[in-house]
């Protein structure tokens, strides 16, 4: 099996510095959408898909109290 093509990813929690280029990409995955306030992202977390040295993913979700279930974690 050929591998020549395969890319190293790594998730992980997105820094500050990386805000504009997750909503650069939001922005070209999601055209006509509204982007959410700035900030938000650095808000609530969010996890970032890197793969050489590029944000090429991203989701970000917020845990929250349910009174009958404990916590509910909603994402994007």
């Amino acid at each position: 099996m050929d591998r020549s093509g395969l890319v190293s990813v790594t998730v992980r929690s997105m820094v500050p510095s990386e805000e504009a280029a997750v909503r650069h990409l939001s922005a070209r995955c999601h055209p006509g959408t509204p982007l959410p306030a700035d900030g938000w992202h650095l808000v609530f977390p969010t996890l970032v898909l890197e793969a050489e040295g590029r944000i090429m993913g991203s989701t970000s979700f917020t845990m929250a109290p349910d009174p009958k279930r404990g916590f509910v974690c909603y994402g994007i």
